[in-house]
């Protein structure tokens, strides 16, 4: 059926403001599914991949780029929130909030320590858990709905679903706001306040 509104496709940016200069720093062949990503206090970069693996990586800029990426983890699910406090790596899966330790230093994870998973989960392919926000001790994440295929919200949907949650480091967890659909993005704005995108609504 063809749709029956006009829309136009604007060009592409082909380069940005002379005032910003642009620095690709990943390697050749290297194109993650980028889910979370926070710079470490040293300054390097960790970031999680929505791929079959499930992997987080760790990008030193400074590295030659033959070694500037690293694979420090793997077999997540559905990594799409990720962030740091301190040296402390956290990441937000489908079912859980999970800490990533590395014990001996190597920056390879060594272990995988369940914060919270205290929250209902479905294989419905759009029940996703995005983004991660810590502040004041507290982390902050979003879940989406359950949609059929084709688009319509599912009829039953699970308490936690289209909601805003707040979690602690003790696995406490809490509903904050609710009335999302699918919303992928937050962060805190200059007046200190926590927003929230939700890109179907």
């Amino acid at each position: 059926i063809p749709s029956s509104y006009d829309y136009d496709i604007l060009p592409r940016m082909k380069g940005v403001h002379p005032a910003y200069t642009v620095e690709n720093l990943a390697p050749d062949g290297f194109e993650a599914k980028v889910g979370g990503m926070s710079f470490r206090e040293d300054g390097k970069l960790v970031l999680s991949s929505w791929d079959k693996d499930g992997a987080v990586f760790l990008v030193d800029p400074n590295a030659p780029a033959s070694s500037r990426i690293k694979r420090i983890a793997e077999g997540l699910q559905e990594p799409l929130g990720l962030t740091t406090v301190g040296q402390r790596i956290f990441v937000l899966q489908k079912q859980e909030l999970t800490e990533l330790i590395d014990s001996d230093g190597d920056d390879v994870i060594d272990e995988y320590q369940t914060i919270v998973d205290e929250w209902p989960s479905t294989a419905n392919f759009h029940s996703f858990a995005f983004g991660l926000l810590h502040r004041e001790d507290h982390f902050y994440f979003l879940l989406s709905i359950c949609v059929l295929p084709g688009g319509a919200s599912c009829p039953d949907q699970e308490p936690t679903q289209g909601k805003l949650l707040r979690a602690d480091l003790e696995g406490n967890i809490e509903i904050v706001a609710s009335g999302f659909r699918t919303p992928n993005g937050i962060g805190v704005g200059p007046d200190n306040a926590i927003y929230v995108t939700d890109n179907q609504g």
